[in-house]
């Protein structure tokens, strides 16, 4: 059904008709690379060295701070995203007031 609300949460799905050629495709495949190494930060996502103390002015989130970090041991397809997120607002909050 198109342009009407059709599931049990009364959303309205917009699809496409595919009605004009020419039409093309690609093959695709997707694949993950993921490393539980990464950039040490303490609790104010600040990089530290190896002696613990942190560099001034640098931060890191994301992949970055490797899957090591938020994830433990084991690692889930898509589980750097959440982190990075969350990670990147919070610091953004942090360093807003800074600027």
């Amino acid at each position: 059904m198109i342009n009407k609300r059709n599931d049990v949460f009364q959303r309205i799905h917009r699809p496409l008709p595919i009605a004009k050629p020419p039409f093309y495709s690609i093959r695709l495949q997707g694949w993950t690379l993921c490393s539980f190494a990464g950039l040490a930060v303490n609790g104010n996502l600040e990089v530290i060295k190896p002696s613990g103390k942190p560099v001034k002015n640098l931060y890191a989130v994301g992949e970055v701070i490797g899957a090591g970090t938020t994830s433990g041991n084991a690692y889930v397809n898509g589980m750097m995203v959440t982190p990075a997120i969350t990670f990147g607002r919070l610091l953004g909050e942090q360093i807003l007031p800074l600027s």
